[in-house]
């Protein structure tokens, strides 16, 4: 039986997957908690981003790259997501690609509304655990960081609940 290539690269993304979950990344994605000013990258015009930069709203953060197809699925599910919470809720999705011309043509043909930041050394990846992207997180105001997912979830019904709980606390 002959393999072909596609089947090969689908398996070994499986294979990685499973891996990925059973290491329990999903439950490990990032560190328990940042700082208000823990790096978020930088904006498309190189201002820097931190926690700190949205006080009083919790953070939806979203790490991706643009050769990822579910990435641009997950980010247009954001774009939604960040419409429906309007300023309660900050969505910033960090990209980790390395070539700041290729992110400006992704954002080109796939108009967003939510915040992208530019991590193109891979330090905010790095300093959240991040190892599959998409990987989403939630920030409260206090610095806690809650892993949410890791892969393409249409409905971000994990996200959206955890940011629920958050604005319905009497701390909120």
């Amino acid at each position: 039986m002959r393999v072909h290539r596609s089947d090969r690269s689908l398996a070994v993304w499986a294979c990685l997957s499973i891996f990925a979950l059973m290491a329990g990344c999903a439950e490990n994605v990032c560190r328990p908690e940042c700082s208000r000013g823990t790096n978020l990258g930088c904006d498309l015009d190189g201002g820097p981003i931190t926690t700190g930069s949205y006080p009083g709203r919790v953070l939806a953060v979203n790490f991706w790259a643009c050769w990822c197809r579910p990435c641009a699925l997950q980010l247009a599910a954001l774009d939604s997501l960040q419409a429906d919470y309007g300023d309660r809720v900050k969505v910033i999705a960090v990209n980790c690609d390395r070539d700041r011309a290729v992110v400006r043509r992704f954002l080109d043909n796939h108009p967003l509304s939510i915040l992208i930041t530019l991590d193109p050394a891979g330090t905010v990846v790095r300093s959240f655990g991040v190892i599959t992207i998409p990987t989403d997180v939630v920030v409260d105001e206090g610095g806690s960081v809650y892993p949410v997912t890791v892969g393409y979830h249409p409905g971000l019904s994990a996200m959206r609940a955890k940011i629920d709980s958050l604005l319905a606390s009497p701390d909120h």
